[in-house]
């Protein structure tokens, strides 16, 4: 039985929503060209481009985006999952950032990927700095745990 690799590109391979170091580049370049390996990532193909070289997109033997309902033989997409959100499921994403006590916000809240929805309070524009804070901010709140399981009466 041949082995097969999967790995997440954010938190794994690179660091979450930036490029690969050159540290890590310089061994998974080697380590590539002698397995078989999938990528999946939650981002788009063009924020995975970003993250991720080129040629070790193409040496995948493929890329599963968007959580995986999208899939990518090198540039070709060979699979798509759409998805069509409900506007009762916007409205409440609104809703939650109109009501967030959250001090930062930056924009790109509700960001449509045509498979899934990528949805952040502070914005999917703001700076790694701007994501730690709301982290820590988020710790001491609780707010994503309260949006994605509300408590009763809310």
């Amino acid at each position: 039985m041949k082995r097969v690799y999967i790995f997440d590109v954010d938190g794994t391979l690179t660091p979450s929503r930036q490029r690969m170091t050159e540290e890590f580049l310089e061994f998974f370049n080697g380590w590539s060209k002698r397995y078989t390996f999938y990528l999946v990532t939650g981002s788009d193909l063009g924020k995975t481009k970003e993250q991720v070289p080129d040629f070790i997109l193409e040496r995948a033997n493929s890329v599963f985006t968007c959580c995986g309902n999208e899939m990518w033989v090198g540039d070709k997409q060979v699979l798509t999952k759409e998805f069509k959100p409900r506007q009762d499921l916007i409205d409440f994403l609104w809703e939650q950032v109109n009501n967030s006590w959250c001090p930062i916000r930056i924009g790109n809240h509700i960001e449509d990927r045509g498979s899934l929805l990528n949805f952040s309070v502070v914005g999917r524009d703001c700076s790694q700095e701007q994501r730690d804070e709301y982290y820590e901010w988020d710790k001491l709140n609780g707010e994503r745990k309260e949006i994605a399981f509300p408590s009763k009466g809310s």
